[in-house]
């Protein structure tokens, strides 16, 4: 079991640390910092978090309630018991609430219920992306949710309806990556076919979710293609 210890309080990270000892479980990290959360998160990929609940006088409710897909089991330790506390714990899923002090053995129980009802997130699907999200914790983006992806630099653009997100790469490499339903439109830009709600070939271009999408000279072929293959608005 890896574990992330979020406490500000030495204390308190010392006798949780003989507490994780004692259990047989792995500490792989103490934030102490609201402000840390999410990269410690990133980098240590843990399978519980044990979190205060106020660090610095800040509450890590704030970090968690904007993280509402985040799926590994939480749970939030206090020494000063709230029904509010207890309310902002339950509107939270794989989550649960401690007073402090606990024994080892009040933890492990905990932590056994939590994972009782717990099931361990699908596994990405063969094709899509691993982003950053937010607090840059890593995202996988199937390729039926991207819309378009849009080169600009050395970084590149991956637009779903919901969100834009950002990888570092060159567009040749991304493209290699999906399956036939992407065509590249032009050198800064490859589609999802899937989306496509218009084409206006004499004007170079096509529309997706209302967005104009150019289509080049050296890429109009790949368009005409995808077009005798589905049927498609065009002008």
């Amino acid at each position: 079991m890896k574990v992330l210890l979020i406490e500000d309080e030495l204390v308190w990270q010392i006798k949780i640390r003989m507490i994780l000892e004692e259990l047989g479980w792995e500490l792989v990290k103490i934030t102490p910092s609201v402000d840390l959360i999410g990269d410690d998160i990133a980098t240590t990929q843990p399978n519980l978090i044990l979190s205060d609940i106020v660090l610095n006088d800040i509450s890590v409710f704030t970090f968690f309630k904007e993280m509402a897909d985040y799926k590994t089991p939480i749970v939030f330790m206090t020494n000063r018991p709230s029904e509010n506390y207890y309310e902002s714990t339950k509107n939270l899923d794989h989550s649960a609430l401690l007073i402090k002090p606990f024994h080892a053995l009040t933890l492990k129980s905990t932590v056994d219920l939590l994972f009782e009802h717990y099931t361990e997130p699908q596994k990405p699907s063969e094709r899509g992306i691993w982003v950053r999200g937010k607090h840059n914790l890593k995202v996988w983006i199937e390729e039926e949710k991207i819309l378009w992806i849009h080169s600009n630099g050395n970084y590149c653009f991956i637009q779903t309806a919901a969100a834009k997100y950002s990888v570092k790469g060159a567009l040749s490499n991304l493209a290699n990556s999906f399956s036939e339903s992407f065509i590249q439109t032009h050198r800064a830009y490859l589609v999802n076919t899937q989306y496509i709600q218009k084409v206006e070939l004499t004007r170079y271009n096509l529309f997706i979710n209302k967005q104009e999408i150019p289509i080049s000279r050296k890429y109009k072929e790949q368009v005409v293609k995808y077009l005798l293959k589905k049927e498609v608005n065009q002008l």
